[in-house]
């Protein structure tokens, strides 16, 4: 049998079959992923006490475009538009989905703002997230090999710092692999926007995306501690570790990853309210 879906809501709902008459149902006799809408055609059974069972929605058969619908749904909206209502409605969306919101800012500051400030020995720069993830990694292992290759080819070095400097190579190294992870931080970003432009649960996306930020600002601290212990190392006696350390500095967009990430928090405790 066929009708149509009345209504549904929770765990419950109704159809209005062909035969004129109503069917209950439950959300375990629908056989779909996502819930009923109301209006969907569905082909289903009449169960032995009354109620629709084996709930499978139909497919709809494409239907040639009805032009003259489209061009008065487009006027309709463009009228909208100009008094306003457009961007109230994207407004709306925006406090009925605070982590699309949140997400959209991490992945600003990731793309735009500086997530580590260098400023000492003459150099003074700044770089994104994701411009670290991918030039800071690079630059990390170019130390790498620059540190083996002083340690290889370097006379009248002795043993000890030969080995010094390839323990250095190899952190370095480790450091450039791990750097590329960072980028988890605007996928997951990403994906929270994503599923929630669908009406999606963006919970889970949420919590990888604190994490991440945690990871990110713990890997800023290594790199910053091992920068700082290997020029102590080998240039002890000209710069401090201290002055490394101040040098090599969170930037502004580090802070704010901080502060949207305690947003995070707030929005999935229901404590942020827009």
């Amino acid at each position: 049998m066929q009708g149509q879906v009345l209504g549904f809501s929770g765990a419950d709902g109704a159809i209005t079959g062909d035969d004129g008459k109503r069917y209950k149902f439950t959300r375990s006799e629908w056989k779909s992923e996502r819930d009923p809408r109301g209006g969907e055609r569905v082909d289903f059974i009449e169960n032995a006490d009354g109620t629709a069972g084996e709930i499978y929605p139909l497919k709809r058969a494409a239907a040639a475009p009805d032009f003259g619908a489209v061009l008065q749904s487009g006027g309709e909206g463009l009228s909208r538009m100009a008094e306003g209502a457009g961007a109230s409605g994207i407004v709306e969306k925006m406090k009925s989905a605070p982590a699309m919101v949140i997400a959209g800012l991490i992945l600003f500051v990731c793309l735009l703002l500086p997530y580590i400030s260098v400023s000492f020995m003459g150099s003074d720069d700044t770089t994104s997230l994701i411009g670290f993830a991918v030039g800071g990694s690079t630059d990390l292992a170019d130390l790498a090999d620059y540190a083996r290759d002083r340690a290889e080819n370097t006379w009248l070095m002795a043993e000890s710092d030969r080995a010094t400097l390839r323990d250095v190579a190899t952190v370095f190294d480790g450091l450039a692999i791990m750097g590329w992870t960072l980028l988890i931080l605007p996928i997951f970003a990403g994906v929270t926007i994503f599923r929630a432009i669908k009406g999606q649960p963006t919970r889970t996306f949420e919590i990888l995306t604190i994490v991440a930020t945690g990871w990110a600002m713990l890997y800023f601290i290594g790199v910053q501690e091992v920068m700082a212990g290997a020029i102590e190392q080998r240039l002890g006696g000209f710069i401090s570790a201290d002055s490394v350390r101040e040098g090599w500095s969170l930037g502004f967009g580090g802070y704010l990853l901080i502060l949207l990430a305690v947003a995070t928090v707030l929005n999935l405790t229901g404590k942020l309210k827009f």
